[in-house]
């Protein structure tokens, strides 16, 4: 649902129903509070019983089979598109002579540092959401050092990630102006923060499964938002009530499992995510400006119902073609073994996986 809300943000004709919806924004943040709980609950469940470094060294290769496989296909998508249908495709370069440029394409390609436009030369995405991405790399990187630093003193930790919140909660009130430090993990450490110190919380655990209460202050949450004349209120009011229901399906989830629907949704969010900018430009590519009569709201509606179904479809294309076998590649890493399916151990070990499958953004 996460990701067909970037989808809508994206789709023509949303600004001119509400120039102050940011709904792309709630998604994103709420995203990073969901990977702030998922991934030390990965690496807890599948690699801190490997140690330190083999422990580290597996989570850091099955983040990578996670992330770039699909990412790279999303990369190739665009290129043999703008091949066929020329550079209007990528009007969102903030200067043509950025596609000259080796950094350009270097950066893209490696991902990690995307957003450190100094580095590079230029600030330039063939795959515009693909910022978040590099946010999320940034605090993969970080997750088993927190977790043995937490381990370690826990104490000391929660100084250190208090100053890193804090850092991070000034710098999104008051952003600097530049992208490598407005678009790094520094400014939104507070969200992945919220998510680590959800999960290291069984208090907040217990209460978000009480519904008595979080569904009160999720309505409370929707009314400021609705009747709050700043636009940051609505937004922030409309992030923590998201991240409220996140909490409840996370832990939710931990506890019993959900069944296959489920995971295969899941899995579906990240490809939808990284592909569903080059559908949406192909297809306004296709269909053209005047390709609907009516208002704005039909325009949006109709725009915005092509834009799901394509984005969706190639999404579950692309997870067959590479989700699928990827992901026993991942398997293998993560349990040092082959899977035996169909054994208890390996769909008690499905259940625990299962808790990062909603999260496949991650």
């Amino acid at each position: 649902m996460l990701a067909w809300l970037v989808v809508a943000d994206h789709t023509t004709g949303l600004r001119d129903l509400s120039t102050s919806l940011e709904i792309g924004r709630v998604a994103v943040t709420t995203f990073f509070f969901i990977s702030g709980f998922l991934m030390p609950l990965t690496f807890d469940a599948h690699y801190r019983a490997y140690g330190v470094l083999a422990g580290s060294q597996k989570f850091y290769a099955n983040r990578f089979l996670r992330i770039y496989p699909i990412y790279w296909a999303s990369l190739a998508v665009t290129m043999i598109a703008v091949f066929f249908c020329g550079t209007p495709l990528l009007e969102h370069a903030t200067a043509p002579g950025d596609l000259g440029r080796i950094g350009t394409h270097l950066s893209n390609l490696l991902l990690l540092g995307l957003n450190q436009t100094r580095i590079w030369g230029g600030d330039f995405r063939f795959n515009p959401p693909a910022w978040t991405l590099d946010v999320e790399l940034q605090y993969y990187i970080l997750v088993p050092f927190l977790l043995w630093a937490a381990a370690y003193s826990r104490r000391w930790a929660a100084v250190v990630l208090a100053a890193l919140g804090g850092s991070s909660a000034y710098l999104l009130i008051r952003p600097t102006g530049l992208v490598d430090i407005d678009r790094s993990l520094l400014a939104w450490a507070s969200f992945f923060l919220l998510g680590y110190s959800f999960y290291l919380s069984p208090v907040l655990q217990s209460l978000a499964l009480r519904k008595r209460w979080v569904a009160p202050a999720i309505v409370v949450l929707a009314v400021v938002a609705r009747f709050s004349r700043s636009p940051n209120v609505a937004i922030l009011s409309i992030t923590i009530a998201c991240m409220m229901v996140s909490a409840h399906l996370l832990v939710l989830q931990r506890n019993r499992g959900f069944g296959s629907l489920d995971r295969l949704l899941g899995d579906l969010s990240y490809p939808t995510y990284i592909l569903h900018w080059i559908c949406v430009q192909l297809l306004m590519y296709w269909l053209g400006d005047n390709f609907v009569r009516g208002g704005p709201v039909a325009r949006f509606s109709t725009l915005l119902v092509l834009n799901v179904l394509m984005s969706t479809l190639v999404a579950y294309a692309s997870l067959r073609a590479i989700g699928d076998p990827i992901e026993m590649l991942r398997r293998r890493i993560r349990d040092g073994r082959t899977i035996r399916t169909g054994s208890a151990e390996g769909a008690a070990e499905d259940r625990a996986s299962g808790a990062r499958r909603p999260r496949a953004g991650s």
